[in-house]
């Protein structure tokens, strides 16, 4: 878990962040967002990988700025990176709180989180569009 969460925090950190705040992603050869393309609103992954990339930065404030959930997600990888590493080092006391969390938990906080920060991200672009 520690070496697959600071592989993604080290992708982030080869990739420059789009300051458009989305489009990051094309760096590694993905497309754009079809959504985002067609309906001028983002999707509810719209700004991640950009929001990685500033977080491994240590810009965590652009991060939020962009993508909330993306940022927050970053952080999740850090403390994975952390305790999975302390875990694999024999130090499985510090680990014993996430075992005790239900699945439902671990899906369903994360899926509000995103689609939390969607609904934001979609008020802002209203606001930019004259809420048209």
């Amino acid at each position: 878990m520690a070496l697959g969460a600071l592989a993604l925090l080290g992708v982030a950190a080869a990739l420059q962040p789009n300051p458009r705040g989305l489009g990051t992603h094309e760096q590694l050869g993905l497309r754009a967002c079809g959504f985002h393309e067609r309906t001028g609103y983002p999707c509810p992954t719209c700004g991640m990988t950009t929001a990685f990339a500033y977080a491994a930065r240590g810009r965590l404030v652009e991060a939020f700025v962009v993508q909330p959930a993306g940022a927050l997600l970053a952080l999740g990888c850090l403390v994975v990176a952390v305790f999975g590493g302390y875990a694999a080092g024999g130090g499985q006391a510090a680990t014993h709180w996430l075992m005790r969390l239900s699945l439902a938990k671990l899906i369903l906080v994360p899926a509000g989180v995103i689609m939390a920060s969607w609904l934001w991200l979609c008020w802002l672009t209203a606001l930019r569009h004259g809420g048209n």
